[in-house]
């Protein structure tokens, strides 16, 4: 049996993990920490697992194997830190820490003790991104010059998000340090290192934070990524596109009918094809050089999910790909992000 204590229901996405943690064979859920007291003991009750109020008592416990990281963007180091040297696994919702220089104490931490982590990026197993990205490897898309994508939602208008969510001294920031990490691992997936960045913010609702957020990022390879999120936005699609010198994907996703657009150079159809399951095909045109694709997102294979490649990880010794250096990398981008809006300059990496 793998057991699993949870560490905190601060953030929003806390609920979200335990459901996925109990319908796991093997795995069970020992017991809860949080910061806040109250809040942990009615979680605990909720769940109807033990409340350990001695985060090092708790990791002291021979039924924890490994943690779930749902707590304070700035408590990250002190806890995964305190976790590494207890020798227990470690999955941490992103980001990993506000400043590289706590994300580097992190990562350090775990190569010395060798545990097993994961961080939460939860959009490097969405099917339709997944098919991009084998499209990209494939090299059917030619050079990637440009990529773009935003997501966003509107709950800073609708009271869903909770008060402290607003606080930069636990956050780090607002929408492009929560939402915006998902563009920016993205791009970093499929783009590689960055050269240069300037990012912009908006502070519709006067919060100490933003509640909107864009970024341009030029990476070494001379693409030209673009990061969009927002708080404050009705109905906000998510938008996942990549342009290429023989192809473009583009893919408007989070509704029933999502679809993607795939253009390739003609010469590129065969082995593009190659790569698409046949059910999700919906419709094929020629159109002069191009051969265009309508692809039906529900017909793409479903991918393992980041929390049970934890598991296995820790379990079984499968390789984990959201691992502690990608973590850092996603930390150190969203940092320069900050310093770029608060110095009003392009920052060099």
């Amino acid at each position: 049996m793998f057991n699993v204590a949870l560490i905190s229901r601060w953030h929003p996405h806390s609920g979200r993990y335990s459901p996925e943690l109990k319908a796991m064979p093997g795995v069970n859920i020992s017991c809860v920490w949080d910061a806040d007291v109250a809040r942990g003991q009615a979680w605990a009750k909720e769940l109807g697992v033990a409340f350990e109020p001695d985060y090092k008592k708790l990791l002291a416990r021979k039924d924890v194997d490994g943690i779930c990281v749902t707590a304070e963007t700035s408590m990250h180091k002190e806890l995964i830190v305190a976790a590494a040297e207890a020798g227990k696994h470690v999955f941490s919702e992103k980001c990993l820490a506000i400043t590289t220089a706590d994300a580097e104490k992190i990562r350090e931490a775990v190569k010395k003790s060798g545990i097993k982590f994961c961080i939460a990026y939860i959009r490097r197993t969405t099917p339709a991104f997944i098919l991009g990205k084998k499209l990209v490897d494939a090299g059917v898309l030619g050079d990637i010059t440009m990529m773009r994508v935003r997501n966003g939602h509107n709950q800073a208008l609708t009271g869903l998000l909770p008060n402290y969510w607003f606080d930069p001294k636990t956050t780090g920031g607002g929408a492009m340090m929560d939402l915006g990490c998902h563009p920016m691992y993205l791009l970093d997936w499929i783009l590689g290192d960055v050269e240069e960045l300037s990012a912009t913010y908006s502070f519709y609702t006067g919060k100490e934070v933003e509640d909107s957020g864009a970024a341009t990022i030029l990476y070494k390879n001379k693409a030209l990524g673009v990061a969009e999120s927002t708080f404050t936005g009705f109905a906000v699609p998510y938008m996942f596109e990549i342009y290429g010198t023989q192809g473009s994907y583009l893919c408007k996703f989070d509704n029933p009918t999502a679809t993607i657009d795939l253009r390739v150079n003609v010469d590129n159809s065969k082995a593009t094809e190659a790569l698409l399951p046949a059910k999700a095909m919906a419709k094929k045109d020629i159109i002069g050089n191009a051969a265009a694709y309508v692809i039906d997102v529900k017909g793409l294979p479903e991918a393992q999910q980041q929390l049970e490649q934890w598991v296995d990880g820790c379990t079984k010794g499968t390789p984990i790909p959201f691992d502690i250096d990608s973590a850092v990398r996603l930390t150190r981008i969203m940092e320069a992000c900050n310093t770029s809006y608060r110095e009003g300059r392009t920052v060099k990496l």
